[in-house]
């Protein structure tokens, strides 16, 4: 039997691990994650739960819910045992909550195991299986959980890279876009157009590219003390 739930482990593994190759989508990937815990394990409560940054919390020490995947209405904040596991940096095997003194959440599991997510040095969140009976989850099920929570790690940082690689992408466009209007506007300058309609070039460039919605450019009279508007873009 032990076996059988080994490769049973094994497989999860890879199906987590082949999704991960063809998504970089977080959400999709931890809906994977928890299915694949739920079915494997045969226990019914698979949450992954994410802190707050440490910045944000109340009190040093005592982490907040940032983000809960799974079971979001039954744990609106961290349930002992998440916090437990938390605060020893470890996983935890509860394989019986009536003979500890943690309550259980939801109060109907009746065993459960929570370890915590390590990502760039520090926890940044928990996972959380739990049963209703004592006879499904066992402490050789933590090499499994603790794999998963690598898993998770990883799938963290190839999300965190995907975003880099988007504002890197961003910044780029914008990059060529403004290149783009300074070879207009150097044209332009360079034909001897009429400098109202350069400097009309130059406020729509500085709208497009830094992304001010009203940009005015005035000259301004010394012997009248007063400015005369002469281009603008953003304004009717």
């Amino acid at each position: 039997a032990d076996l059988r739930q080994r490769i049973r482990e094994m497989d999860a593994l890879t199906r987590i691990s082949n999704e991960q190759n063809r998504t970089t989508e977080f959400e999709r990937i931890i809906t994977v994650i928890r299915n694949e815990l739920q079915r494997t394990l045969n226990a019914p409560f698979a949450s992954v739960v994410f802190f707050l940054p440490a910045a944000q919390w109340q009190s040093p020490n005592v982490p907040e819910v940032g983000k809960r995947y799974g079971h979001e209405k039954v744990l609106s904040t961290l349930a002992p045992i998440e916090r437990a596991a938390f605060e020893r940096g470890e996983a935890l095997f509860v394989p019986n909550y009536s003979e500890t003194g943690l309550a259980p959440m939801p109060q109907e599991m009746r065993s459960a195991i929570a370890a915590p997510i390590s990502y760039g040095g520090e926890i940044v969140g928990v996972l959380h299986v739990a049963a209703p009976s004592t006879d499904r989850l066992s402490a050789q099920t933590l090499d499994f959980i603790e794999a998963i929570t690598n898993q998770i790690a990883i799938s963290l940082g190839n999300e965190e890279r995907y975003r880099d690689q988007l504002d890197r992408a961003e910044l780029l466009k914008q990059r060529t876009e403004q290149l783009n209007q300074l070879f207009e506007i150097g044209r332009m300058v360079n034909s001897g157009e009429p400098i109202e309609d350069v400097l009309e070039a130059v406020a729509h460039a500085i709208s497009d590219t830094i992304g001010f919605g009203v940009v005015m450019i005035s000259l301004v009279d010394q012997w009248a003390q007063s400015t005369r508007r002469i281009a603008q873009s953003g304004l009717p």
